[in-house]
């Protein structure tokens, strides 16, 4: 009897790949394993023979930044910015008009006091609020004769109805001018 030795053919596993070359699979399977237990260490979670380690989704989802490729973060992040510019920009315009309410009452209160005290000293015109000016630059003013005598800090009641301008010292509590606003603007 012949006893040749037989060669033995190896058939490929259908759930790993054929290479021809037996280094190259080898190389492959060791790369793989490292990667397996690396992943263990780095997340302390033993890793199924199953699982497949090239997926891409998978690294990605269990790699340190995977989180910040998620929809829900960025939503998260974007909603907290958009809440809290909300509530920014409602903080400012509260402010704006609380402010402008506090203009309107510390210009009323003032109109009205310097009203009650020209009031005292002539007749003013009925019917009509008058607007009031304060003179702060009296120097480019000097050219004009209804402001001749004026000063800065002076206040004028300008009467639009009436045609009628009153430039009042509130310092000395006196009338400096009283002029029409057609001659005014003559």
């Amino acid at each position: 009897m012949n006893h040749q030795k037989a060669k033995i053919i190896q058939t490929p596993n259908p759930n790993q790949p054929y290479n021809k070359d037996p280094q190259e699979y080898t190389k492959k399977y060791v790369i793989i394993n490292r990667i397996k237990i690396m992943n263990e260490i780095r997340f302390n979670q033993p890793i199924n023979q199953s699982e497949k380690i090239d997926d891409q989704k998978d690294i990605k989802s269990r790699s340190v930044f995977g989180f910040l490729k998620s929809r829900r973060f960025w939503f998260f992040v974007i909603s907290v910015i958009v809440v809290c510019s909300l509530g920014l920009a409602l903080n400012f315009y509260l402010k704006t008009e609380k402010l402008q309410s506090e203009i309107k009452l510390i210009g009323s209160s003032d109109t009205q006091e310097i009203i009650n005290e020209v009031s005292k000293i002539i007749i003013l015109p009925t019917g009509e609020e008058p607007r009031i000016v304060t003179i702060s630059d009296v120097s480019s003013l000097q050219s004009q004769p209804f402001f001749v005598n004026a000063k800065n800090g002076d206040k004028v009641l300008i009467y639009s109805q009436a045609q009628k301008a009153i430039i009042y010292d509130p310092i000395g509590k006196k009338i400096v001018e009283v002029a029409s606003l057609s001659a005014a603007n003559k």
